[in-house]
């Protein structure tokens, strides 16, 4: 048997889904709150249906998985088994205020027949109950795998002597155990046996009281009338301090509404006030910008003193040159010592020249008489011509030195060394002043960015005290140490408005008895008219302990009165019976024989009933004995593969608890640890649906069923779901299972 298919038309937070499952192992994967769980209930949902009721304050299924929204939940689920493969259609729809309503359909897809009309088809189909199903097959989160002994024992026994878990040994001995209560209850009072015992009795104590006479009769007449009387009295004190003690209620219920009224006009009060304060805006957040803004604007004024301090004073103008004048010392020392140079390379060139000039000037004269006129005169005018170039090349050389000497005497000094060591000189002042000037530029740039960011600061300082102080007050320390003090101040009122609201609020709260729903409109009218009634003014006197006594007198009365007439009805029974033994002696006498006999034939029932009861019992148990032996084989072999071998030894009591034996002892599954314990449980469980439904096993579902189990164990696991001819759904939300399973040809991983 496997589940094909399922879609879910809405079911919890899901809606729209369709899902297909192979017929060995199937991974649900999903992180928490995907709809795992969801899934998992909705598989038992188109079985069984969903459960209304609730328990220990938890909602009910129903509460839980229908939709919020639309109140419905709704879808399909395709399951194939050996009878045959069904369709279960099925639609809860729940209402606030009617009965919830719900559609169920199960077709027969070979034949196409609607099937199952009017009967559940989880019972049906998979051959379980719910109970039987959640139990075995239906393995929800670690917590829930333990097993409903009695419950699970008594469907095992069914099964194993009838082959159907509906056919209920234990309906047959409830219906014995009914016919047996119904002639004689084990505890307690009632049965035909007894009560025909009480009739044997009271027929033969009338028959001696018959024949006894009627001397009881005046003393229970008196005493009826005394009751009679006394009850009477007691119902008068009832209704009387009843009345008082409503009265009261509502005397006070009115009290308390004044006070209430009185709490709200404070509350308004208060809010009023601190309505009035909302115009400062927030107090803290101002007060933390005018101390975030004077300890900047203090910071402001330190750095623009020690700026003013570090200005000095300006450069001396005189050391400063111009670009000009620095071009122009340049050009100076550059003509100076073009000049010098041009200087000596003329004289060396005078005195080369005069020197040649001589020297031919000396040889045409030594000469003119040997060499003839001719030579004479060429070498006069050569010498002549260098005579010329000599004057030409001293009057250049004057002509520099002139220069050089009026560059020089500009400058005041001697020679072109001295006139590059007063350059040097120079430039190095002009330098020297030019990184004065350049820094005292930056300091008085400083100085006024410094200013501007002071007056900024003030200015922003300024429209934060003005929500406090007035603008007028010419001294910023002044002003912000009276605004600071005006904002504690301010800020201190605040809070201890905020305290007294939220006290009286809380106060308030405690009168929500007589405000309700009306703003107390209810309770004042009562007031008022239990004023006007005698009740109400009497009420109105009450003090404490006077209340406290109206109630005490009431519930006196009130207690006593059930005493009183019970005590009247007893007295009134006795006078009746007494009254009724007067009767005729013969017909009690064949009423007392009658009885008698009756009594002697249920007696013999009842033996009958018990003897069938224990055969039944016996028989269960015998064969439930030969059955724990095969689930408990089948469990270890599961176990030992679960656990490579290490656990082989599980056993189980009569209500189904496990245990293990170890070292010859048994111990409780406890002993173990969470994962090795929760793979115990899934082995039983296991074995349990291989054994109980050995024809055709329903799918398994495990729901997070494998979170505390190793990943050793767990791959162990995987592998023998996957190897068996049963449908297995494991719901996880780690990715852990889906990576073993993906390891296994058989395996199918479905990711939410």
């Amino acid at each position: 048997m496997y589940i094909k298919s399922l879609y879910i038309e809405a079911f919890a937070g899901m809606k729209d889904r369709e899902f297909s499952f192979s017929r060995s192992l199937n991974i649900i994967e999903g992180a928490n709150e995907s709809g795992k769980s969801t899934l998992c209930m909705f598989i038992k949902f188109m079985f069984y249906g969903l459960s209304g009721r609730t328990s220990d304050g938890e909602m009910s299924e129903r509460q839980k998985y229908v939709p919020w929204d639309t109140g419905k939940a709704a879808g399909t689920l395709t399951v194939v088994t050996a009878k045959g493969e069904f369709r279960i259609t099925r639609a809860l729809t729940v209402f606030d205020d009617a009965k919830p309503a719900e559609r169920l359909e199960v077709i027969d897809l070979y034949s196409g027949e609607r099937v199952f009309k009017g009967k559940v088809p989880g019972e049906c189909i998979l051959g379980v109950d719910e109970q039987m199903f959640v139990n075995t097959v239906f393995v929800r989160q670690m917590g829930s795998v333990s097993i409903d002994g009695d419950g699970m024992a008594g469907a095992i026994e069914n099964i194993l002597l009838s082959g159907d878990e509906s056919v209920s040994i234990k309906r047959a001995v409830d219906r014995l155990e009914k016919t047996r209560k119904a002639l004689m209850p084990k505890k307690g009072s009632g049965g035909k046996i007894q009560l025909l015992m009480q009739e044997k009795a009271r027929l033969a104590s009338k028959l001696e009281e018959a024949k006894e006479g009627n001397a009881a009769l005046i003393a229970y007449e008196n005493e009826a009338a005394k009751l009679s009387d006394l009850i009477e009295k007691r119902t008068r004190e009832k209704n009387k301090y009843d009345g008082l003690c409503r009265a009261y209620k509502k005397v006070e219920a009115g009290r308390r509404l004044a006070k209430a009224r009185e709490l709200e006009a404070r509350i308004a009060d208060i809010e009023g006030e601190l309505s009035a304060l909302e115009k400062y805006g927030n107090i803290p957040e101002k007060t933390g910008k005018i101390n975030a803004l004077s300890a900047k604007l203090s910071g402001i004024e330190n750095r623009l003193r020690g700026l003013r301090r570090s200005l000095g004073d300006e450069p001396d103008v005189f050391d400063r040159m111009s670009d000009e004048e620095i071009l122009s010392a340049e050009t100076d020392i550059a003509q100076a010592n073009k000049s010098k140079k041009s200087v000596g390379v003329f004289a060396v060139l005078f005195a080369v020249m005069l020197t040649l000039s001589a020297a031919l000037v000396a040889g045409a004269f030594f000469l003119r008489e040997a060499a003839g006129q001719a030579v004479f005169f060429a070498l006069l005018g050569t010498g002549a011509f260098l005579f010329v170039a000599a004057v030409a090349f001293l009057i250049c050389m004057t002509v520099n030195a002139v220069k050089l000497n009026r560059v020089l005497k500009e400058w005041g000094v001697r020679n072109t060394d001295g006139l590059e060591k007063e350059a040097e000189r120079r430039f190095d002042r002009a330098e020297a002043y030019n990184r004065a000037y350049d820094e005292h530029s930056k300091r008085c740039h400083e100085i006024s960015t410094c200013e501007k960011e002071r007056d900024s600061v003030i200015a922003l300082l300024r429209q934060c005290l003005s929500d406090f102080v007035p603008e007028d007050i010419p001294d910023t320390d002044t002003m912000t140490a009276e605004a600071l003090a005006v904002a504690a101040e301010l800020s201190k009122r605040k809070e201890e408005l905020g305290a007294s609201l939220a006290m009286a609020r809380g106060e308030l709260r405690g009168y929500s008895d007589v405000l309700s729903f009306d703003g107390g409109a209810a309770v004042a009218e009562a007031y008022r008219e239990f004023m006007e009634t005698e009740a109400g003014r009497i009420s109105a006197a009450f003090t404490t302990k006077d209340a406290a006594m109206a109630i005490s007198k009431k519930n006196f009365a009130e207690s006593a009165l059930p005493g009183l007439i019970a005590q009247k009805g007893e007295v009134d029974s006795n006078l009746a019976r007494v009254k009724a033994t007067t009767g005729d002696t013969a017909v009690l006498s064949a009423q007392l024989d009658n009885c008698m006999r009756e009594l002697d034939r249920m007696q013999k029932s009842l033996a009958g009933i018990e003897a069938a009861t224990s055969a039944l019992l016996s028989a269960g148990e015998s064969m439930r004995q030969s059955l724990m032996p095969r689930v408990i084989e089948e469990a270890n072999v599961l176990m030992g593969g679960f656990t490579e071998g290490k656990y082989t030894t599980l056993t189980s009591d009569r209500d189904l608890s496990l245990e293990f034996i170890q070292d010859d002892r048994r111990r409780d599954i406890s002993y173990l640890s969470a994962g090795t314990a929760d793979a115990a449980y899934i082995s039983f469980r296991c074995a349990l649906a291989t054994v109980l439904f050995a024809s055709d096993t329903p799918p398994l579902v495990y729901d997070e069923s494998f979170a505390r189990i190793d990943e050793s164990r767990l791959s162990g696991i995987l592998s023998m779901l996957a190897g068996s001819k049963t449908q297995s759904l494991v719901f996880t939300c780690r990715t852990l299972e889906g990576r073993l399973a993906d390891r296994l040809e058989t395996a199918e991983i479905t990711v939410l």
